[in-house]
C-alpha cells in the first residue's frame, strides 16, 4: 500500500525532516521506492484544492502510461482534459521522453556547509520535543454532525474556540479557509 511504501522510505512526516523545505507551503515528496506524498501548510491554500491537484496529477500519469501503450484516448475530452493532438504538446508522452534529467550539483562554500550543519543540529534538537497525544472521541462522529446539517470541520473549529473560551474566558482571532466549489 502507499502507506507501507511511505513508512519503508522514511515517510513524509517522519524521520529527520532535513530534506524538506519548510519555508514552502506545498511540497511534493517522492521517496526512493517510488511512493509519493504531499506535505502542505493549508493557511494559504484549501485542502480541497491540493487534493484536486494531486488527483489531476495522478490521472494525467495514468493516462500518459496508458497512451504510451495504446496511443491517444478519446476519454480526455469527457474528463474535461485537453486532448493530445499536436506533436510536441506538453501533454504528449514523447515530449518528455527526450528531456534530459540529471542530478543538480550544488557549489556550497565551507562557511555555508558549517551553517547548514548548525541549522540541521538545531532542527534535530527540536524533533524529540514534539509532543503528540491523540484523543479518540467515540460518543458521536461525522454522521451525527452531517445529519444536523453542519460541517464537521467547522464543528471542530467551533468546539476548539468554545474550549479555549471556557479555559481562558476570552476569545482569540481565528480563521477558516473558504472555497467555492
Amino acid at each position: 500500500s502507499i502507506v507501507d511504501g511511505m513508512a519503508s522510505s522514511g515517510g513524509v512526516q517522519v524521520g529527520t525532516c532535513i530534506n524538506r523545505w519548510f519555508d514552502k507551503s506545498l511540497q511534493i515528496i517522492v521517496c526512493q521506492n517510488g511512493a509519493a506524498g504531499i506535505n502542505f501548510e493549508h493557511s494559504v491554500i484549501d485542502g480541497h484544492t491540493v487534493l484536486r491537484f494531486a488527483s489531476d496529477v495522478f490521472t494525467e500519469t495514468i493516462l500518459r502510461f496508458a497512451e504510451s501503450i495504446k496511443g491517444a484516448f478519446n476519454f480526455r475530452a469527457s474528463a474535461g482534459m485537453q486532448a493530445n493532438t499536436s506533436a510536441g504538446s506538453p501533454l504528449t508522452p514523447t515530449a518528455t521522453a527526450h528531456s534530459a534529467y540529471g542530478r543538480i550539483e550544488w557549489k556550497v562554500s565551507e562557511s555555508m556547509q558549517k551553517a547548514i550543519l548548525v541549522a540541521e543540529a538545531s532542527f534535530s534538537d527540536h524533533i524529540p520535543q514534539v509532543d503528540l497525544q491523540v484523543l479518540e472521541f467515540a460518543q458521536y462522529g461525522k454522521n451525527f454532525i452531517v445529519h444536523h446539517k453542519l460541517s464537521p470541520d467547522a464543528f471542530v473549529q467551533i468546539a476548539m474556540q468554545v474550549a479555549y473560551y471556557r479555559l481562558y474566558n476570552q476569545t482569540v482571532t481565528t480563521y477558516e479557509t473558504l472555497m467555492t466549489k
